[in-house]
């Protein structure tokens, strides 16, 4: 496969000038959602047809950002729509209905995980022509103090520190609570065959919880576990945080570790098809993959499980947020194109 990247949405602007445009986003609470809409509005000469925001359904959670897009769709665009995530069915199949010339961006900033995975299964199950865009926060959580406290703590005691994980990276205040759950939803359980051994390909988080809840409720003979690696020079401690956070799990027994950059979406599809597909290991197995990883690498991952839906689809969400302690500010935005992910769709 040819090697693609997303493009800076500069670029992808300058190329699509007086074109009309639809997006798809979600009223999230963190600032970068509302970043892609605000770039359109004060940079483009596109033509701004339809809206429609997605809501969450504890909408006090996501102010004031939520009632900052609404306005601003509101104002700038000629038909808006908030919508709520239970009638996704609907939004796609009037997307799907509509072949009209506008482009059509999904805005995936302000998304879950297991909302991307949601939203592109049905509109492309319509055959909709979309692109996709994503907004880079400016400052991430845990931050680099956290991470500087925590090497300390590794450093003075080793064994300690293992022995009192859950004590010093699970509280509550960092990004959301403990208590993660098992999701899974219908269209994405693949086609299991009892009596074949597990294989676990795994995204790890920040929050341990996530790939623990998935760990304790399955049995896995193998695992692969994927560990970010940011692009911004400025955060390549995270990749070493994640692999600290994450260090009880890796070392409790044999498991195999790669590091994957975040912003590109094919570079998650070749990895998955090189540690699924051609892994003599995968060949009679049952696959399960858990894509808790950045969003962009959630997009390489839907559109993998795309062409082997016979692969289990795993997801664990917390049981509550914390605003306070996600991403603040935006940077870069990135548009993946229609054409682009055609390739690998």
């Amino acid at each position: 496969m040819t090697k693609l990247n997303p493009e800076k949405i500069e670029d992808w602007l300058s190329k699509n000038s007086k074109r009309e445009l639809d997006i798809i986003l979600a009223a999230g609470f963190e600032t970068r959602s509302k970043a892609l809409i605000e770039r359109l509005i004060k940079e483009s000469d596109m033509r701004l047809r339809n809206a429609i925001v997605l809501d969450y359904e504890n909408k006090d959670l996501n102010e004031p950002t939520r009632s900052k897009i609404i306005s601003a769709v509101r104002s700038n665009f000629e038909s808006y729509e908030v919508i709520p995530l239970s009638d996704l069915e609907v939004i796609a199949k009037e997307i799907g209905d509509d072949k009209g010339d506008a482009l059509k961006v999904v805005d995936i900033s302000g998304m879950s995980r297991v909302l991307i995975f949601e939203l592109l299964h049905r509109m492309l199950k319509v055959q909709a022509t979309f692109n996709i865009g994503y907004t880079e926060a400016e400052d991430y959580y845990p931050d680099q103090q956290f991470y500087e406290r925590l090497k300390e703590k590794k450093l003075e005691n080793a064994d300690f520190f293992f022995d009192t994980l859950d004590e010093i990276v699970e509280r509550k205040e960092i990004i959301y609570s403990y208590n993660c759950k098992i999701v899974q939803p219908t269209d994405f359980r693949g086609t299991l065959e009892p009596g074949l051994p597990s294989v676990l390909i795994g995204f790890l988080a920040f929050k341990r919880s996530r790939i623990q809840a998935i760990l304790s409720s399955y049995e896995f003979s193998v695992r692969v576990f994927i560990l970010n690696k940011p692009v911004r020079p400025g955060l390549s401690w995270r990749t070493d945080l994640m692999h600290i956070i994450n260090a009880d799990v890796l070392r409790r027994r044999p498991s195999k570790i790669i590091t994957l950059e975040t912003l590109n979406p094919f570079a998650s599809f070749r990895l998955l098809n090189r540690e699924i597909v051609e892994n003599p290991d995968c060949k009679k197995a049952n696959i399960y993959l858990a894509p808790l990883g950045s969003k962009m690498q959630t997009i390489g991952s839907y559109f993998f499980w795309r062409k082997h839906p016979d692969i289990s689809v795993i997801f664990s969400q917390p049981s509550e947020y914390f605003a306070d302690s996600f991403s603040a500010g935006w940077k870069d935005t990135f548009i993946v194109p229609h054409e682009s992910l055609s390739s690998i769709s």
